[in-house]
């Protein structure tokens, strides 16, 4: 892990305090106890062999900002703009006295792309090995 990589390390979790912060301060307050827990994974043996020590994954544990409770990102790139979207998402949330988001921002709908994108990959990755196999 270089210094950029720590330096984006350390935006994601500065802009998930304050979108929480904020959303504790006007929101609900209904939360789960992992809120904003960011596991980075540095690959396996033949990754490191390959190309050394560096970031292959990000994982980032948000029910109150994100569409789903765990959220996999393939580059700390990934995870920031994400996280960069929902910040900019919950600041903008205008709240009513009983605490109930009244005006949301739509979302970018970055992270569902990316689920597309993965997806898609996956099953690609799946029919070259049913080719491979019948081939065989």
């Amino acid at each position: 892990m270089n210094t950029d990589d720590l330096a984006k390390l350390e935006e994601i979790h500065r802009l998930l305090d304050e979108a929480y912060r904020y959303y504790f301060e006007h929101g609900d307050g209904h939360c789960k106890s992992s809120e904003g827990h960011v596991s980075v994974e540095f690959g396996n043996y033949w990754e490191r062999q390959d190309k050394g020590l560096h970031v292959t994954g990000v994982s980032v544990y948000s029910y109150v900002l994100g569409p789903n409770r765990t959220h996999d990102f393939d580059s700390l790139d990934q995870a920031l703009e994400v996280v960069r979207s929902w910040h900019r998402q919950e600041v903008n949330t205008v709240y009513d006295d009983d605490r109930y988001a009244i005006d949301r921002p739509e979302g970018e709908g970055l992270y569902e792309s990316i689920e597309v994108k993965r997806r898609a990959d996956m099953e690609a990755q799946f029919a070259e090995w049913d080719r491979m196999v019948a081939a065989a």
